[in-house]
């Protein structure tokens, strides 16, 4: 995780969730871009994760870190960053020493890019 740079996102209107959340991740050691609010199509979800092909890796990581999670491929999206965005749904991180470190398939979701935005923008509140 160390190496890995997650933006964690707000989908949801309970106020503070995105920075509560990026403590969290960042207490499992992973490196922290953007934190803000986004809106999901769907917020009764975990939430989801969005990568391009160059950060499916650490797209699955992150969904290991946080059960539920639907992955989201963006085919376009530059760079290994991802996006980690968190729903109604959402409760906690996975107990650390539960998390799953076998090879293994994303969860990905039937739906188009839609579920999640590719590029969201930031804002100050999260």
């Amino acid at each position: 995780p160390s190496k890995m740079t997650v933006n964690v996102m707000n989908g949801t209107q309970i106020p503070g969730l995105a920075g509560a959340s990026a403590k969290k991740v960042e207490k499992r050691g992973f490196k922290i871009g953007d934190v803000g609010n986004v809106r999901l199509s769907k917020v009764n979800v975990v939430g989801a994760v969005t990568s391009g092909p160059d950060g499916y890796a650490q797209a699955m990581t992150i969904q290991r870190h946080v059960s539920g999670l639907t992955y989201v491929f963006d085919p376009k999206r530059p760079g290994k960053t991802v996006d980690l965005v968190i729903g109604t749904k959402y409760k906690n991180l996975v107990k650390e020493a539960k998390v799953n470190t076998k090879p293994g398939k994303l969860g990905c979701s039937s739906k188009k890019k839609t579920t999640a935005p590719a590029k969201p923008e930031p804002s100050k509140s999260s």
